[in-house]
């Protein structure tokens, strides 16, 4: 079974200018569950190992992440306007506050999402260039 992608995630929330703050494992967000996966231990359309299925609109949300080294299970994002996006155990939450689990602060600010941010349009122009290379 393969990753469900084909709903999109509003831009506002891919905007890293507007993301306060990622609170990392583990944190749970106060709020409403708006969405619920199941899990898998199969592989993705691009043949990555895929640990949950049908993230629906918020797929590219957590692609962005995954991307930036900043998705994990049980984290919540934080945007300038208060609103917290939360994943846990397949579940995404949408509320106004978060709590960390235990006494941690794992806390990337906006300054670590930008530069996490940048390392990964890097990433993303080097890979670009070696397929133009290779053609």
């Amino acid at each position: 079974m393969a990753t469900v992608t084909t709903l999109n995630t509003d831009y506002h929330l891919l905007d890293v200018d507007k993301i306060k703050a990622v609170h990392q494992y583990p944190t749970v967000t106060d709020g409403y569950e708006v969405w619920n996966t199941s899990y898998s231990d199969s592989y993705d359309e691009n043949g990555n190992f895929n640990r949950w299925l049908h993230w629906g609109p918020f797929a590219e949300l957590v692609e962005m992440l995954e991307t930036m080294n900043l998705m994990d299970n049980k984290i919540s994002v934080e945007y300038n306007d208060g609103l917290f996006i939360g994943f846990y155990d397949g579940h995404v939450t949408i509320g106004t506050t978060c709590w960390h689990v235990g006494d941690h602060k794992y806390i990337k600010t906006h300054e670590d999402i930008l530069n996490a941010y940048k390392r990964y349009q890097a990433y993303c122009t080097r890979k670009v260039q070696r397929k133009n290379r290779a053609l």
